[in-house]
């Protein structure tokens, strides 16, 4: 199963969108143009998303794969309101995950801004993000697709799908039915995530590091932590308080 399979497709498009990595852009937009499940004669996959034939000529599968990769291709540009609207997410829970991917994109730009400054063009890239690239072109490549209905498309990159929903003429990705079973840990993990990012902004942006390579093990260990907090605060969470009064001394008996 991979591992956080829609933000590492999201990380992944940062690192090709601003490391300069026009090569495994490019790579990252023909896999998505063309997937498993795509019809033998299907349009021969664009080199850029620029030169996709509009969306409405296009089978499903594609319209809906390519609006996936335009929307990680927003969060890597740091376009917090373009991000926002490539969800579907009408719940007040659901809200609550836009928002905290929006923190995450802010703080994934932080980190772009400062590693390129510090380290170079590709220093981005050289603090951790290539290998997220990596990884997920290739479970692009290998990506199953479902076409539900003509308003539904599933998009299968672990052991559960994300689900594409048709809304008002774009797609988008229904928030509520990709996450349903992990959605409040999803949010926390999120955030605690962005905190991370933010935190290795801040120490790469104080010359705390003298290479690369040396943020990039810090950043692990960031992250690492912020996700253990996060796994100790859900568990917290779901822990019945020790002040709070049994159910039996809560009943009264009538004389």
């Amino acid at each position: 199963m991979m591992r956080r399979q829609t933000l590492n497709f999201v990380l992944a498009c940062c690192v090709a969108a601003s490391a300069g990595s026009a090569q495994m852009a490019a790579s990252a937009a023909a896999a998505v143009a063309a997937p498993s499940s795509a019809p033998a004669d299907a349009v021969a996959p664009p080199s850029s998303l620029a030169a996709a034939t509009h969306p409405t000529t296009m089978p499903l599968e594609r319209q809906a794969m390519e609006a996936l990769v335009r929307h990680a291709l927003d969060i890597a540009q740091g376009n917090v309101l373009r991000a926002a609207a490539g969800f579907s997410a009408p719940a007040p829970l659901e809200q609550q995950y836009v928002q905290a991917s929006g923190e995450l994109t802010e703080a994934t730009l932080q980190v772009r801004l400062a590693a390129t400054k510090a380290f170079g063009p590709d220093g981005f890239s050289a603090v951790g993000f290539s290998e997220l690239m990596e990884k997920d072109v290739a479970a692009l490549q290998h990506a199953k697709v479902k076409v539900v209905d003509p308003l539904t498309v599933h998009i299968w990159l672990g052991s559960a799908p994300v689900v594409m929903v048709l809304r008002d003429g774009h797609w988008v990705i229904d928030v509520g039915r990709t996450y349903a079973r992990s959605l409040p840990q999803r949010i926390m993990r999120t955030r605690a995530q962005a905190s991370a990012y933010r935190l290795l902004a801040q120490r790469i942006e104080q010359g705390k590091y003298k290479l690369a390579t040396d943020a990039r093990v810090d950043g692990k260990e960031l992250v690492a932590e912020a996700m253990r907090a996060a796994r100790q605060r859900m568990m917290a969470a779901t822990q019945p308080s020790a002040t709070a009064p049994s159910t039996q001394s809560q009943l009264t008996t009538k004389p």
